[in-house]
């Protein structure tokens, strides 16, 4: 009877091993799920701020448009992609100082008196990657000029311009697109 009571009192416990070897999965899964978040977080950024990029050039388009019903000679609205500083400027597309012929405009952001509204992109985790026209040379300004509008990529005869933003690492990626026909992509 006692080998009975003995082999009993052994089977109802956990050995040492099997603990360590629960407590090691369990250490695992635990790290991959924070690596996966930090991950996931990552993406999450990059995408607001691909948003926040679709967002400025959506706006400059409506103002655009809008702008030809003014009485004011603003000639359109653009967005000007600062790399350096990380941000973009929304600016309205003004005729040539003492003109109001919207034929002596630069399809450039030129001056102050164009600013209309800044936006900066988060410093800490993204940066502008290369702002590249389909010429394959970089640009700094897309404007959209009303009435239809038409737009135009750093005054040159460009089909399209692709936007890229990076995380700091320069690992994670993402793109705008943005055609002389008006369309704005996210990729």
């Amino acid at each position: 009877m006692d080998y009975k009571s003995a082999s009993r009192r052994s089977n109802t416990g956990f050995t040492i091993v099997e603990l360590l070897v629960v407590m090691g999965i369990t250490a695992i899964l635990f790290t991959s799920l924070v690596f996966y978040s930090r991950t996931a977080e990552k993406q999450l950024i990059l995408f607001k701020e691909q948003m926040k990029i679709i967002t400025a050039l959506q706006k400059a388009k409506s103002l655009a448009i809008v702008a030809f019903s003014e009485s004011q000679t603003t000639c359109g609205y653009g967005v000007n992609f600062d790399k350096t500083n990380n941000k973009m400027t929304i600016f309205k597309e003004q005729p040539a100082s003492g003109n109001n012929s919207c034929s002596t405009r630069d399809h450039i952001y030129t001056s102050i008196d164009e600013f209309y509204e800044e936006i900066k992109l988060d410093n800490r985790t993204i940066k502008f990657g290369n702002l590249i026209n389909s010429d394959g040379g970089v640009f700094a300004d897309i404007v959209f000029i009303s009435p239809e509008p038409i737009i135009v990529i750093d005054d040159s005869s460009s089909e399209f311009a692709t936007i890229e933003i990076t995380d700091i690492l320069g690992v994670n990626k993402k793109f705008v697109k943005v055609t002389d026909a008006g369309q704005i992509t996210a990729q």
